[in-house]
């Protein structure tokens, strides 16, 4: 499974309340379709996701607004509806990119 710029998914993931301490969980949320507008390299290396709603019966995610994910947590969560055309030239770009935020932490 690769997510890049373009890439259609479904989301499922958990919502909790409460303190980091003591979460308690609420609900699953579902998002019905959702497209990746951007995707990055952070500090240390974490990969980050901004996805675009564009199908959900969720109240707290209604279509037009964003969810940003980490890559830990999104690829775990979603399921690929859809890839953009160009899929091999995006990886490549986004290897490039790994390569050199984690070169950039090494020196």
């Amino acid at each position: 499974m690769n997510i890049v710029k373009g890439t259609a998914v479904s989301l499922t993931f958990p919502k909790f309340s409460g303190g980091f301490r003591n979460p308690k969980f609420v609900r699953d949320i579902t998002i019905d379709r959702a497209v990746c507008i951007r995707e990055s390299y952070g500090d240390r290396n974490k990969h980050w996701f901004t996805f675009e709603v564009l199908e959900s019966s969720d109240p707290d995610f209604p279509a037009g607004s964003k969810k940003r994910m980490q890559g830990k947590n999104a690829y775990p969560a979603s399921t690929i509806l859809d890839q953009p055309d160009d899929i091999e030239e995006k990886t490549k770009d986004k290897n490039i990119r790994a390569a050199y935020s984690a070169h950039n932490l090494n020196l």
